[in-house]
C-alpha cells in the first residue's frame, strides 16, 4: 500500500510555508554592491571560456562580458566586480539558450542598450535579443542560429555595428545567411548569402558602407555535432560596398577573423586552426579591401604540426586579434602576445612576468589548471587609452594598464562552472564534494563556504561521486572526456587513489569504454562501474569490485549480450547516475540509449528488465524508504518494491526534470520542474511551488539537491546556487 497522504489542512500549511520562503526572490540589482539575494553561489570563480568583454563607450565604468557556458555578465565598476544577467531571461528564453551569447554589441550612445546574438548548437535556434534597460529584461527580435558554445566560437564577431550609423547592424548566422537592422536591432531584413557558417562580420571603420563577411570551411566533426540538418556549408570571403545590398565574393579560402586600425585601409586576418581544421595558415594583410593578401606573419612563431598535442593549445595557432590607434596585437593559443606597429617590419613578442590573480579565491585555480592566457578568446584595446588592454581565455578576464606587460585577473563574481556532480557526506554534514566538467573536483569541509583542491596529484574528473553508507570517508568517483578514470578516497575526498591497471576492467577510454557512473553498494561497500560498449566481458556493461578496485568482475548477467546500452559521452543522461542503490541494497540500472530500466535481483545475482514505460531517464532513490525509487517525467512514476512494479504519482508535479530527497530530513523533497521549483514535506506526494524559485542568476537548469534543509541548484554554466528552506511546513 502507498504511504499515508497528509490531510488537507497539512497540505495548506505546506503551501503557505513554500509561498513565504520564496517571497524574497532575486530581484535585479542596480549595482554589483546591491546584488545580494537569498541565493548564494559556491565561491569558485573562473571556468567557462570567456568570449569577449564589451566596454560601453558612453560610460567607462559599465562593462559587459559573455561566456560560452552562459551569460551575459555586467560590471558597473570597470570589471572589479561582475554579476550575472542570466536570470533576467525568461524561462522560455533560457530553454532556447538565449543566455549563450555568441556576440554582443553595446550602443555607443547608451550603455543600457544591448543587442545580442545567442544560441547553442544543442538546442533549437535562439537568435537576436535586445535589452534597453542594461540587461534587466530581454526581447527576441530575430530567430536565427548562433552558437555561443560551439566550434569557431573563439573567432570573430558575428554581429557588427556600423561605426558611421550606430542604428545599423549586420549579423551572420549559420545556414540562413546575413541579416541587417536599421533600427538598432528591433527589426531585421535578410540580405543574402544563405548556406554559410559565418565566423566574422565586420564593418570597415574607414570606408562607409563597406562590410566583410567570412565563412571558412566547416569540419565534418563540427557539423556532426549539430545533429540533423545539412552536412555541408558554402565557403567564402565576401565584401559589400553598399551596406549589404550587394555582395562580391573575394576568395574561396577565407580567413576566420579580421581586424583593422581606425583610419587605415589595411586589413589583417588570420587563417589559423581553431581545433577543427588541419590547415592553419600564417597571418596575412590586405591593402585592397580583401581582394588580395600578402604575408604578415614575420616575427611570429610558426605553426608546427609535429609539436601539436592539443589543437586548442598549440603554439603558433593565433586566436585573438586587436588594434590600437597605430598598431596591431595578436595572441596565440599558448597565451603568447605580439605587437606590430603599422610601419614595423615584423611582430615583436611582449615579454611579461606571471599574471596576478586579483581574486584570492582563484590562486589554486591558476596553480592547478591554468597557463597564462591559455586558448585566448579575445584581445581588446581601449579606444580611449591605447595602453589599457583586456584579454579573455578559457578561465579568466585579464586587464593590463601598460600595453600588455603586467596583467591582473578581473573575474570576481563570475562563476562559470558546468556542474557535473554534487555529493554530501553522510557522516559529516559540513563536507560537500563537487565535480565540475573540464575542471575536475572540489571539496568543502565547511558547508560550501570555501572549497579546496585534493591533496596530491590524483584528482577525479568526477562526473559522478558515490559515498559509502557503511564506512566513513569511503568515496568512489568516475568521469572524464576522452579518458574516464575511476578514483577512490578513504578520507572523504581529500586525497584520491587512481584505479589504473585493475584486473578484469577494460581501459576506460571514450568512445569505446567510457564510464560516467560510479556506485557503492550500501550493504557490502562493493564498487560498481557502468561502462559503455557492447555488453561483454572487457567491453561494456556493469563491473563490480570487492576489493576497492584492484580486481573486477563483469556483473552483467541478464543484460542483452552484444548490445550497446549505456551513453558514451560526458553529457549523456544529463548529470544523472545510470545505477542507483536504495539503502536496502535494491538497485535500478538505466539504459539511456534503449530507454530501459533493469532491477537488481540480488539473490540470483543478475539484472531483470523492469516493467516501466517511457520516462526522462532520471531515477532517484528515497534515502528514508527502502526499495522506493521515483522516476521524474510526465507523469511522475514510483516503485515501492525495488523496481518490481511501478505506478504513476498524479499528485506530484508532472514534467519535473529532476528531484532530490534530503537524506537528513525525512519527507523533505525538492522537484526541479520545467517551469518552477517545488517543495514537498511528505516524501513528494504533495508539493507547492517555490515562488520565483528559478528567478536567480543562472542558466537553464533544473538539477536540484537538498541537504539538511539547504537547497542547491546545479547549473549548466554558473556553478551551484544555494539557499535555506524550512525543514518542516
Amino acid at each position: 500500500s502507498l504511504p499515508v497522504r497528509p490531510s488537507d489542512m497539512e497540505l495548506k500549511s505546506a503551501l503557505a510555508a513554500a509561498t513565504v520562503l520564496g517571497a524574497a526572490a532575486f530581484a535585479f540589482a542596480d549595482s554589483a554592491e546591491d546584488a545580494g539575494t537569498p541565493w548564494k553561489v559556491f565561491p569558485i570563480y573562473g571556468g567557462g571560456y570567456v568570449q569577449n568583454v564589451c566596454m560601453a563607450e558612453s560610460d567607462p565604468n559599465r562593462w559587459y562580458c559573455y561566456v560560452d557556458v552562459g551569460g551575459p555578465y555586467r560590471s558597473d565598476d570597470a570589471g572589479a566586480h561582475w554579476y550575472p544577467l542570466h536570470g533576467n531571461f525568461t524561462v522560455a528564453q533560457r530553454a532556447k539558450c538565449a543566455d549563450f551569447v555568441r556576440t554582443m554589441s553595446v550602443d555607443p550612445r547608451n550603455a543600457d542598450s544591448l543587442v545580442l546574438a545567442s544560441g547553442n548548437r544543442f538546442e533549437s535556434p535562439a537568435g537576436v535579443f535586445v535589452s534597453r534597460d542594461g540587461g534587466r529584461t530581454f526581447r527576441q527580435t530575430l530567430l536565427a542560429r548562433f552558437y555561443g558554445n560551439g566550434a569557431y566560437r573563439m573567432y570573430g564577431l558575428v554581429l557588427s555595428r556600423n561605426p558611421f550609423n550606430p542604428d545599423e547592424l549586420v549579423c551572420g548566422e549559420d545556414m540562413d545567411g546575413l541579416f541587417r537592422s536599421r533600427d538598432n536591432g528591433e527589426t531585421w531584413q535578410a540580405i543574402g548569402l544563405d548556406g554559410h557558417w559565418f565566423t566574422d562580420v565586420r564593418y570597415d571603420v574607414t570606408v562607409p558602407g563597406r562590410i566583410w563577411a567570412t565563412a571558412p570551411a566547416v569540419s565534418a566533426r563540427a557539423l556532426t555535432r549539430l545533429g540533423a540538418g545539412p552536412k555541408t556549408r558554402k565557403v567564402g570571403l565576401w565584401r559589400s560596398d553598399d551596406g549589404g545590398d550587394h555582395w562580391q565574393k573575394l576568395s574561396d579560402d577565407p580567413p576566420y577573423e579580421l581586424c583593422q586600425v581606425a583610419g587605415e585601409k589595411s586589413v589583417v586576418a588570420t587563417w589559423s586552426c581553431c581545433g577543427e581544421s588541419d590547415r592553419p595558415k600564417p597571418v596575412k594583410v590586405s591593402s585592397d579591401a580583401g581582394s588580395s593578401w600578402q604575408a604578415f606573419g614575420q616575427g611570429l612563431v610558426p605553426y608546427d604540426p609535429p609539436a601539436m598535442t592539443n589543437k586548442f593549445l598549440n603554439e603558433g595557432t593565433y586566436y585573438a586579434l586587436a588594434a590600437g590607434p597605430d598598431f596591431f596585437v595578436i595572441g596565440d593559443a599558448r597565451g603568447t602576445l605580439y605587437r606590430r606597429g603599422l610601419k614595423d617590419a615584423s611582430w615583436r613578442k611582449i615579454e611579461r612576468p606571471p599574471q596576478r590573480l586579483g581574486v584570492p579565491e582563484c590562486e589554486a585555480r591558476l596553480a592547478h589548471h591554468c597557463r597564462s592566457m591559455e586558448a585566448l578568446g579575445s584581445l581588446i584595446v581601449d579606444r580611449h587609452d591605447p595602453n589599457h588592454w583586456l584579454a579573455t581565455d578559457w578561465y579568466f578576464i585579464w586587464e593590463s594598464h601598460d600595453a600588455g606587460v603586467n596583467w591582473t585577473s578581473r573575474i570576481r563574481g563570475m562563476m562559470q562552472l558546468v556542474s557535473a556532480a554534487l555529493d554530501f557526506d553522510p557522516f559529516d554534514r559540513e563536507r560537500i564534494r563537487y565535480g565540475v566538467a573540464d575542471m575536475g573536483y572540489f571539496c568543502s569541509t565547511n558547508g560550501g563556504r570555501s572549497f579546496f583542491w585534493p591533496v596530491g596529484r590524483a584528482t577525479p574528473y568526477a562526473k559522478t561521486i558515490a559515498h559509502s553508507l557503511k564506512t566513513p570517508g569511503l568515496v568512489f568517483a568516475t568521469g572524464g572526456k576522452t579518458v574516464t578514470p575511476a578514483c577512490w578516497s578513504e578520507d572523504g575526498g581529500v586525497s584520491w587513489h587512481f584505479i589504473k591497471s585493475a584486473s578484469g576492467l577494460p581501459r576506460l577510454v571514450v568512445p569505446e569504454h567510457g564510464s560516467y557512473t560510479a556506485a557503492i553498494d550500501p550493504l557490502t561497500d562493493d564498487f560498481y562501474l557502468v561502462v559503455s560498449g557492447p555488453i561483454a566481458p572487457m567491453h561494456g556493461g556493469v563491473y563490480r569490485s570487492h576489493d576497492r578496485g584492484a580486481n573486477w568482475e563483469h556483473f552483467s548477467a541478464g543484460l542483452p549480450a552484444g548490445q550497446q546500452l549505456f551513453k558514451e559521452t560526458e553529457w549523456g543522461n544529463c548529470s544523472c547516475e545510470q545505477l542507483v542503490f536504495s539503502p536496502d541494497g535494491s538497485a535500478l540500472l538505466v539504459s539511456g540509449l534503449k530507454h530501459l530500466i533493469y532491477r537488481l535481483d540480488r539473490a540470483a545475482g543478475k539484472w531483470v528488465k523492469a516493467p516501466v514505460g517511457y520516462w526522462n531517464q532520471v531515477i532517484v532513490a528515497d534515502p528514508h524508504t527502502p526499495g522506493r525509487f521515483i522516476l521524474p517525467g510526465a507523469p511522475m512514476q514510483e516503485t515501492l518494491d525495488g523496481g518490481k512494479s511501478f505506478h504513476p504519482c498524479w499528485s506530484m508535479p508532472s514534467a519535473s526534470w529532476f528531484l532530490a530527497f534530503d537524506a537528513r530530513v525525512k519527507g523533505l523533497v525538492v522537484f526541479g520542474h520545467r517551469d518552477a521549483l517545488y517543495v514537498s514535506y511528505d516524501g513528494g506526494y504533495h508539493s507547492a511551488p517555490l515562488k520565483d524559485g528559478l528567478r536567480l542568476p543562472s542558466g537553464d537548469s533544473r538539477h536540484v539537491a537538498v541537504n539538511d534543509g539547504r537547497l542547491y541548484l546545479m547549473t549548466s554554466g554558473s556553478g551551484v546556487f544555494t539557499r535555506e528552506i524550512p525543514k518542516e511546513p
